[in-house]
């Protein structure tokens, strides 16, 4: 059997409040759990560490506060030797029999990369979703997918052996940075499958933030859009019109 190793990453969040962690403490097919801990408050940080010594299963890696997501991922993939890594957030809620069934099409499959269906907590499909060049919008439904899909990493399945000669993009911090790898993975000729009895939901941020929250995620996105369209001068003229209009929105709430 393909042996799996859980990548979670945490952000002033206690590990055992996560909606996921129960099952995958239960979970045997699970090899290590790596948590990739981001948080800045101290005393999170310290029940978690307490936590995760509790718990053998366990490999807890202090980021030393919140250095982004590819940081985390690339520090637990350099932890990682199983065959196969699984990509979850701390707000993922899991099916029963996730894992069995997830490594079922892993076993019968030669892809690299597997993505379940996504939905948010109002019950919209967000992953997979429509790529355009540029752009990036929900499916109508699951029968309006088509190959030309991106997907979010949360419930994510991806072939250990595809890290040997890839690492995330450290620049980035947060976001596009799932859309910025199944764009690498396609341009290197990568294989992606849709594991399509297999549906989880997850806290969708665009809807839960605050505006207060709303507007650091625009910061962030500034940041990061900047690298992720950086491929073409139509692409940064396209960045800077999505931003005014993103800041424009932000102003009417």
């Amino acid at each position: 059997m393909l042996s799996l190793d859980i990548i979670l990453v945490v952000y002033n969040t206690f590990i055992s409040s996560t909606r996921s962690i129960q099952t995958l403490l239960d979970e045997s097919i699970c090899n290590k759990i790596i948590i990739c801990d981001n948080s800045t408050d101290m005393n999170i940080k310290t029940k978690n560490e307490k936590f995760a010594d509790q718990n053998p299963k366990i490999i807890y890696c202090d980021m030393r506060g919140n250095q982004g997501i590819p940081v985390a991922y690339n520090e637990a993939i350099s932890i990682s030797h199983s065959d196969l890594i699984c990509l979850l957030d701390d707000d993922t809620l899991l099916p029963e029999h996730f894992f069995s069934t997830a490594l079922n099409w892993c076993q019968h499959s030669e892809a690299d990369i597997f993505v379940p269906l996504v939905y948010s907590q109002d019950g919209t499909l967000i992953s997979p979703c429509y790529a355009g060049r540029y752009t990036f919008k929900p499916f109508k439904s699951v029968n309006k997918i088509s190959m030309k899909f991106s997907a979010i990493n949360s419930g994510m399945l991806i072939r250990r052996s595809i890290f040997s000669g890839y690492r995330y993009n450290e620049q980035m911090f947060l976001d596009l940075v799932d859309h910025k790898f199944i764009r690498d993975m396609k341009h290197e000729g990568r294989k992606i499958v849709l594991m399509s009895n297999l549906v989880i939901q997850q806290d969708f941020s665009k809807i839960s933030d605050n505006k207060s929250q709303s507007l650091n995620r625009l910061r962030i996105f500034r940041h990061d859009s900047k690298i992720f369209y950086s491929f073409s001068p139509i692409a940064k003229i396209f960045r800077c019109l999505q931003l005014a209009y993103k800041f424009f929105l932000y102003t009417l709430r």
